[in-house]
């Protein structure tokens, strides 16, 4: 699992999608998943508006279904928008990988 770190990265994931399954500038597939789990004694921060308990999974993956990017932990109180800002793939995004270079795709 590689995070794309420069230029030529980002736009050969990018290039994957488009010709692969059609996706312009796509720069991977993001998902959340809310994992159900036993939580601590007194513990509410981690409690889903469907009534459990739970962590989120983020995760990134490019055309081939390769993971990119993986964030477990956030609490399951988030949205996957919620938690999404709070990674660090975020902020790699938005330091890192410059959308820009997608957009060339």
């Amino acid at each position: 699992m590689q995070f794309p770190l420069t230029k030529e990265d980002c736009c050969k994931i990018a290039s994957e999608l488009k010709n692969k399954w059609q996706f312009i500038n796509c720069g991977g597939a993001l998902d959340g998943k809310h994992i159900r789990i036993v939580p601590s004694p007194h513990s509410g921060a981690q409690y889903h508006y469907k009534n459990f308990y739970s962590i989120v999974l983020m995760a990134l993956v490019n055309a081939n279904y390769e993971f990119i990017f993986i964030n477990v932990g956030k609490t399951g109180r988030y949205s996957d928008g919620g938690v999404l800002e709070y990674t660090e793939f975020y902020h790699k995004l938005m330091n890192v990988c410059h959308v820009e270079w997608i957009l060339e795709y």
